[in-house]
């Protein structure tokens, strides 16, 4: 057989010109090519750290993509990007790449830029250590285990330095600037971002604090925050900054608690009852938490809840409410409580204001209403976050505000739920009512969404129609797998003939076709299972084979894809409280030819590999997740990712339905390219409820069978995802969908529906796609070429030739090269 090589290394002084896509196609090249030269698995079971899997391969195309961005190189730049390589290696993104790269990636990126990668550093506090200023290490020794930021200190602290130097601190940590002129010139540096500063900012000052303790003389100075000098902004310490900028009675203390830059210590200095509630609710680990109080609203961080909680403070205490009762203010209070203020204060737009106004002339005298606590701080946080927005006219309640709000709202009840329940029902009552109504409120008066973060909706239903998506995208992408699967048998096959004595696992090339069918496969089944079933991310992520989806034996005999969702609170995949469905897909929906051989072939290894045994790797008992993660997880399930499910898996078999069943020849071949702007919210899972919502609701007005198949009900179908699109705006795009109604409506409507081939109706193969019709037929020139091929082969190996035997002769032994 022939030896397979890798390509040779850029030696450091080539500096010829090479574009951002020749580097990653150069990439690219070396991980197939270290894929075809080293067996995952070496023969000892050991895996081979020097074959790049497809993740790998992503994940490495996905930081030097990043890499290239941030130092400017467009997609389609001729810069020689090579002599770029010295200040590639000051950025966060690269250091990201060195920290993560295994042997193999490190090998690749050697290849590619002509210079040794940095291997990770496992040392105390992070991975980032080697790349931390040495003035900035002693804060190490500070880091204890219980910290949140304990395993991500030293990247963290490196964070900070970058920051500092940018801002123009050459000699920090001795002297730090303030962290709004940090945050600014974070603004102007590539590859850090705001969130991760004030995260990195947090863990500077308290080890900062530890140290300070340790060692009044350390060499660490305090981190000015720089809100005394903003006029305008948000946050309790602006608030505590804004109050001794006017003079406030307790002026220094706010200075000093705003020196510290602690959130926590602040409120519990200025409002101790609701800094009581926050320390309540965070006294529990977070995992009992969420076990003891389950709900959405509580998965988010601890980070959040407290920026949340604080930020409602803030508003009180900018409002005044808290003169005379600053240790009466709680969430208790908060929800209870009500002001009196005056009617114009609290008018929802300006013709109400008018009203007022006018009222108040006519009367003599200002009307006055009492207004819930609650009301008043959300209406001050969203008039803050329109000003600093730089739309101060903007109507409606934005996201920030909703979620400082149900913060409060989760540490509500949480604390207060199991007393007041039981002791004070009337009271809790009076709680929960003032949240509902609020919550009605956000509802009621969204705030706009910035043009820019939009999603793309429209474009990407007039993309991907949904009868051609499900007539004719998704067989062709099964077709994909299946052609995947016929190339990994044919490879195994020969590894079990040409070396019967070793697992066909310890062959490379085997092993290697096996991985590209696992990568269609799992591209296939959770673009298949999300359309038709169409629910939402989460039940996917932790769908259990054999509890949520299975496959079963009909009355007919003919196999079908079974699935079955409640809204049980203890289930990671449950629905929405009430949403309960137990159902079989459409008889074809789901190609079982694919399913059986990725239980097979890539389910059960995977969780072999994992220490599981054969018997609860193969059963369908809900134990194991049914889409099974190859990367390091603590998971017991091993569950994928839900970047792997919504963005790899299903985005990239999305991905491929556009460029070779539609001929959107205009997207990239690999998801990472994806221009995400462009196309923003289209290749990601939750698309599917507006592709069903929008066809069954709008096109065909059965909003029964929409509501049904999305379990939401129809005001929020209509409201959140179905679009005004109906068939004279699809047959502008090119698209025939009366022509497909019949074949929707047998396999989505009904109770024995049935996705029949449409591939075997010569009436439906006339609206064929140009797109698919290409792809048939490459894929037709494609089969003809290996059956060519395979009368020139001998025992599995192409390349072969066997002697025609001579009449009376015994027919040649096969021999191999």
């Amino acid at each position: 057989m022939a030896t397979h090589r890798l390509p040779l290394p850029v030696p450091v002084e080539d500096l010829a010109p090479i574009t951002h896509a020749e580097l990653l196609r150069r990439l690219r090249n070396h991980a197939a090519a270290s894929r075809t030269q080293y067996p995952q698995v070496r023969a000892d079971g050991v895996r081979d750290p020097r074959h790049i899997t497809t993740g790998q391969e992503k994940r490495l195309i996905s930081y030097l993509s990043r890499a290239m961005a941030a130092a400017g190189v467009p997609l389609d730049s001729t810069t020689c990007v090579r002599v770029l390589v010295p200040d590639l290696a000051g950025l966060a993104t690269t250091r990201a790449i060195h920290t993560d790269a295994p042997g193999a990636v490190a090998k690749a990126l050697e290849i590619t830029f002509g210079y040794k990668a940095t291997r990770r550093a496992q040392l105390p506090g992070g991975t980032g250590e080697r790349l931390l200023p040495v003035r900035f290490r002693p804060l190490l020794s500070f880091v204890e285990p219980a910290d949140s930021f304990a395993s991500q200190a030293a990247n963290l602290l490196t964070s900070v330095a970058r920051a500092a130097h940018a801002a123009g601190a050459s000699d920090a940590p001795a002297y730090m600037p303030t962290a709004l002129d940090m945050t600014r010139a974070v603004s102007e540096l590539r590859g850090l971002g705001a969130t991760r500063l004030t995260r990195a900012l947090s863990a500077y000052r308290a080890l900062r604090a530890r140290a300070v303790a340790a060692d009044p003389s350390a060499p660490f100075a305090p981190l000015p925050d720089g809100r005394v000098e903003r006029d305008v902004g948000r946050g309790l310490l602006w608030v505590l900054a804004k109050r001794a900028r006017n003079g406030h009675e307790r002026a220094s203390e706010y200075l000093e608690l705003v020196a510290v830059g602690d959130q926590r210590c602040a409120l519990r200095a200025v409002l101790p009852s609701l800094a009581d509630d926050l320390d309540t609710y965070l006294a529990a680990p977070r995992g009992e938490r969420k076990e003891l109080h389950s709900g959405r609203h509580l998965s988010r961080t601890q980070a959040d809840v407290v920026d949340g909680v604080c930020n409602c403070a803030a508003a009180i205490l900018d409002l005044g409410l808290d003169s005379g009762n600053e240790h009466a203010v709680d969430l208790e209070w908060l929800w209870t409580a009500t002001h009196v203020t005056t009617a114009a204060a609290v008018a929802s737009n300006s013709k109400m204001r008018r009203r007022a106004a006018a009222r108040s002339a006519i009367s003599g005298h200002e009307g006055v209403v009492a207004v819930p606590v609650s009301r008043l701080v959300a209406d001050h946080m969203t008039a803050l976050s329109h000003v600093l927005s730089g739309n101060p006219d903007s109507i409606g309640y934005p996201q920030t505000v909703k979620h400082d709000m149900w913060a409060a709202w989760a540490v509500t009840h949480a604390v207060y739920h199991d007393s007041l329940y039981e002791s004070e029902p009337t009271l809790w009552m009076a709680i929960f009512s003032a949240w509902e109504t609020l919550r009605r409120l956000f509802k009621k008066r969204r705030a706009a969404v910035p043009v820019s973060r939009q999603k793309k909706k429209k474009r990407g239903l007039l993309a991907f129609p949904a009868p051609y998506l499900f007539a004719f995208g998704l067989p062709l992408l099964a077709e994909e797998a299946r052609r995947a699967l016929r190339r990994a048998k044919r490879f195994v096959a020969r590894s079990e003939k040409l070396n019967p004595d070793v697992p066909w696992q310890q062959d490379h090339d085997a092993n290697q076709a096996m991985e590209t069918f696992a990568h269609a496969a799992l591209s296939y089944l959770v673009t298949a299972l999300s359309f038709w079933d169409s629910l939402r991310l989460a039940n996917y992520v932790h769908a259990r084979y054999g509890q949520h989806v299975r496959d079963v034996v009909l009355p007919d005999g003919t196999r079908a894809i079974h699935t079955s969702w409640t809204d049980d609170p203890e289930d990671p995949a449950r629905t929405k409280q009430g949403k309960i469905r137990e159902w079989i897909l459409p008889t074809g929906a789901i190609d079982l030819e694919v399913w059986d051989a990725y239980l097979q072939y890539v389910r059960t290894p995977r969780l072999l590999r994992r220490g599981v045994s054969v018997a609860d790797a193969t059963a369908a008992n809900g134990r194991f997740a049914l889409f099974v993660t190859d990367a390091a997880t603590d998971t017991p399930a091993a569950e994928c990712s839900e970047t792997q499910i919504s963005r790899v898996w299903f985005g990239g078999g999305l991905l491929w339905i556009a460029r070779h069943a539609f001929g959107i020849d205009e997207l990239p071949e690999h998801i990472d390219d994806l221009d995400r702007v462009h196309w923003r919210g289209v290749f990601s899972l939750h698309f599917v409820r507006d592709v069903v919502a929008t066809y069954l609701g709008t096109i065909l007005g059965e909003w029964a069978a929409a509501e049904e198949r999305t379990l939401d009900e129809q005001h929020t179908l209509r409201e959140t995802y179905a679009q005004s699109l109906y068939a004279a705006s699809f047959k502008a795009a090119g698209w025939n969908l009366p022509a497909l109604e019949q074949w929707a409506r047998r396999a989505f409507l009904g109770s024995e529906r049935r996705a029949l081939d449409a591939f075997a109706d010569h009436t439906l193969r006339d609206h064929l796609p140009a797109g698919a019709a290409a792809t048939l037929a490459r894929w037709r020139r494609e089969d003809a070429e290996e059956r060519h091929a395979a009368r020139n082969t001998v025992g599995g190996v192409s390349g072969g030739r066997t002697r025609r035997r001579r009449p009376g002769q015994r027919p040649p032994i096969s021999a191999s090269r």
